[in-house]
């Protein structure tokens, strides 16, 4: 029987205050409802206000020391959401191997002056980010340090077989920070596609008692899990 979950993920940034995005949380799959309310607490050094999406904690974001009075909730408000994602993946118990089965992805890159450019350059992000993920390793020598994956031969580039078609979507909501209104395409594609196939992939293995993977999520990796759940449940 195979290990198949779906996960979510929302990549946003801040730019003002002086406050970052420190942590990011999983959407609930009932979706997005009505912003609100800010929670904000002090948490040792750090002063915290958390954005509260339906009763559940999507980011929080946080400064050293007490802030300004309202800066921080005046920095939650304008974090952009640059890009959510889903995806649901399908794991061999047998062998590891993780099969993509779905991937959707919505951006925000502002105005979009040309459709195709911006989507080529999703797809080239999220196919990059899913090879670092599943596939690229940096393998050396215990011995002598020597490189041994350094060729194609032995580095594992993703495929277009590697993958499914990626449902993809735009949200343009234009920037205020130039006339044309625009912003950068592609990296989000990248570092979410990380986060939502590392959320699934482990989300899969704890719902069986294995151990967390780290990437790359090899199919050795997995496999290695799944015996170690397989022998603990034994």
């Amino acid at each position: 029987m195979w290990l198949m979950r779906v996960a979510w993920f929302l990549l946003a940034s801040a730019l003002c205050g002086g406050a970052a995005v420190a942590q990011v949380f999983p959407i609930p799959e009932a979706g997005i409802g009505s912003a609100g309310p800010f929670d904000t607490r002090q948490e040792g050094l750090y002063t915290t206000a958390a954005v509260v999406l339906d009763g559940v904690t999507l980011f929080r974001v946080a400064t050293i020391g007490p802030p300004a009075a309202g800066a921080l909730t005046a920095a939650a408000r304008a974090l952009q959401v640059d890009s959510v994602l889903q995806q649901i993946v399908a794991i061999d118990p047998d062998t590891g191997a993780v099969s993509v089965l779905s991937f959707a992805c919505v951006d925000d890159s502002g105005k979009v002056l040309d459709h195709t450019i911006v989507q080529g350059q999703v797809q080239g992000a999220i196919a990059q980010g899913l090879g670092e993920a599943l596939l690229e390793n940096t393998a050396y020598d215990r011995g002598n340090g020597q490189l041994v994956s350094a060729s194609f031969m032995d580095y594992a580039m993703p495929r277009a077989d590697d993958f499914c078609t990626f449902e993809l979507a735009e949200n343009e909501v234009p920037t205020r920070t130039n006339p044309l209104g625009v912003k950068g395409a592609g990296e989000s594609g990248t570092v979410g596609a990380l986060s939502v196939v590392m959320n699934a992939v482990n989300d899969a293995l704890h719902r069986i008692g294995a151990p967390y993977v780290q990437m790359p999520a090899t199919s050795e990796r997995i496999w290695r899990a799944i015996e170690t759940a397989k022998r603990s449940s034994s």
